[in-house]
């Protein structure tokens, strides 16, 4: 939020974004509350100016190994899926299915049918769940870059099996 101020004079309150995402904010939610404090920038605007990487508020991400982000994650139990796999460019599908995660989301609205079918088909291979996401930020109205609640859907088989890892 301080970059935000500092660069383009916009003023936010974290507490009211946090409290509005329920407790994980993503770039939606501060889009929304720029509109909601009366900036006039439309959506788009926001994202291409304000939010993307290339922008000067722009935080970066501290990043670790991918093995250890796993590794913690799975010492407190989570179950562990990986998200958006599409959208990964630098990798090959075999060298990130070989990490000791639980899942794959295999069912994306950017995915392609022929994307989600090969997704579903490396997923099995490598014994990995298979998961479904919308990726929607609650945010339904101007929100184009995702999918709605219910948008996706897995099979019952599917589903079962995510059940029942949750449950173990």
């Amino acid at each position: 939020m301080e970059n935000l101020d500092t660069f383009f004079k916009i003023k936010l309150n974290y507490q009211t974004i946090l409290d509005e995402a329920q407790g994980v904010i993503a770039r939606p939610h501060i889009a929304k509350a720029i509109i909601d404090a009366g900036y006039k920038y439309d959506w788009k605007y926001i994202f291409d100016n304000f939010l993307s990487n290339d922008s000067p508020a722009y935080v970066h991400i501290k990043r670790i190994a991918t093995a250890d982000g796993i590794s913690i994650l799975k010492k407190v139990n989570a179950l562990v899926v990986l998200a958006h796999p599409v959208l990964i460019k630098k990798s090959s599908i075999d060298e990130i299915l070989s990490f000791d995660f639980d899942g794959i989301e295999a069912v994306y609205p950017v995915n392609t049918k022929k994307q989600k079918s090969f997704l579903k088909s490396k997923a099995k291979e490598y014994g990995k769940l298979i998961t479904a996401g919308s990726d929607f930020h609650g945010i339904s109205a101007a929100d184009t870059k995702h999918g709605l609640v219910g948008s996706v859907f897995l099979s019952n088989e599917e589903l079962n099996a995510f059940v029942n890892a949750l449950d173990s």
